[in-house]
């Protein structure tokens, strides 16, 4: 099983960057978004709790300055809008319950009807940084 990296600080520099295996034990939204990414083959996961280094003023003023190209440059983003803090985990993952919802066909694919109006209500998009991530993330 080929778990995926995350980083610290600077993630250009590979000496920072950590081994999931490290983070165990770790809140479970992000156990599970380790997991998400595992399975679907992303080899890197920023998380910014872990990426951002609080104790340098710096180097996080800097990392913060450089949002945008990193939101911009993922290839996903996943976003904990169910929950309603880091324990909460990602509905239908590792066992995380997930309530019933309405879907409605797009397509070949299923989507909840309500996706959009769920998302505003949620704690995530309360918080300040989350205008940047939804706007450049892709």
């Amino acid at each position: 099983m080929h778990l995926p990296k995350l980083c610290w600080g600077d993630c250009k520099a590979t000496d920072h960057a950590l081994d999931a295996r490290l983070l165990l034990g770790a809140p479970k939204t992000i156990e599970d978004a380790i997991h998400v990414a595992e399975k679907i083959g992303i080899p890197q996961l920023w998380v910014d709790q872990y990426c951002i280094n609080q104790h340098d003023i710096k180097m996080r003023s800097a990392t913060i300055q450089s949002m945008d190209m990193i939101y911009g440059s993922a290839a996903l983003t996943i976003i904990a809008a169910s929950g309603e803090d880091a324990a909460s985990g990602l509905p239908g993952i590792r066992g995380t319950t997930r309530a019933q919802q309405r879907t409605m066909r797009i397509g070949r694919y299923e989507v909840p009807s309500n996706i959009r109006d769920q998302v505003r209500a949620s704690r995530w998009n309360s918080c300040g940084w989350t205008y940047q991530e939804a706007l450049l993330s892709h």
